[in-house]
């Protein structure tokens, strides 16, 4: 396997109208809105504003100094680069892996689109958790998903709260070996309304039938901590279980569409 870490560890009439509309979104999302595509590929490390960067110290568990990411893997991969994102540690490690994008203060819709491949250490895990974020006036959108092994549901975070909640459907274990698509749509609320939409997720293991689920969940926002500024991007955590050990995820064709 090739690996290279990174240095920093009907009618006429309705044909019509349907034809309008859609050129009328076409046009103001040509105006708003951007497509970040491959963000696992992007070999920019954080340096206060945009790029990859990792910690453990603020993932909220125990702190472990054993991990890192390594792009280009050509196996296992789907077009041909994949990133694999590696921790161990003691129990209840945590690493967090995020990608600042840049800030998109016009964008509040947000689709959030990746494959995910997990090996046989994943037994080990407490949960693997994906994010999307926006820090915009002060504000702090944290939309985080996870797939609690735990007590086998997928979850969504309340910012506000500062709190998981069982987003109301299980979540089954990943097949070591396997792909799996994934995509969160989210939005935030606009004006004065500061809440996060969780509006839906679609899973689909590599060569078998997806499925979506429509969660219309609405969760606050928070606080932005005192000098961060406007950003946008997301996040991968690997958290260990009680038992400690190691773990291992692969990510590719990871894309954030924002309007």
């Amino acid at each position: 396997m090739h690996r290279t870490p990174i240095s920093f560890r009907a009618s006429f009439t309705f044909a019509l109208v349907l034809a309008l509309a859609v050129l009328g979104s076409s046009s103001l999302f040509a105006q708003t809105g951007k497509t970040f595509s491959n963000i696992d590929d992007i070999t920019q490390t954080d340096s206060g504003g945009v790029g990859w960067g990792m910690c453990s110290n603020c993932a909220g568990g125990q702190v472990t100094d054993t991990f890192w990411m390594a792009q280009n893997q050509t196996t296992p991969s789907r077009d041909g680069a994949s990133t694999e994102l590696f921790m161990s540690g003691q129990g209840y490690s945590n690493v967090l892996f995020y990608n600042k994008l840049g800030p998109l203060d016009t964008a509040s819709h947000f689709t959030w689109d990746f494959w995910v491949q997990v090996d046989s250490t994943s037994w080990h895990a407490q949960t693997f958790e994906f994010d999307t974020f926006q820090f915009l006036n002060g504000r702090r959108y944290m939309f985080g998903t996870q797939c609690n092994y735990s007590n086998g549901q997928w979850q969504i975070w309340n910012e506000g709260g500062g709190r998981w909640l069982n987003a109301g459907f299980a979540c089954q274990k990943f097949m070591p070996g396997k792909w799996y698509h994934i995509t969160w749509k989210f939005h935030r609320g606009t004006g004065t309304n500061t809440n996060m939409y969780y509006d839906s997720f679609s899973i689909q293991a590599q060569g078998q039938y997806g499925s979506t689920r429509y969660l219309y969940a609405v969760e606050p926002s928070g606080p932005l901590p005192a000098g961060w500024g406007d950003n946008l991007g997301v996040q991968f955590q690997l958290d260990l279980g009680s038992s400690g050990g190691e773990l291992h995820e692969w990510i590719d064709q990871v894309s954030l569409t924002a309007y």
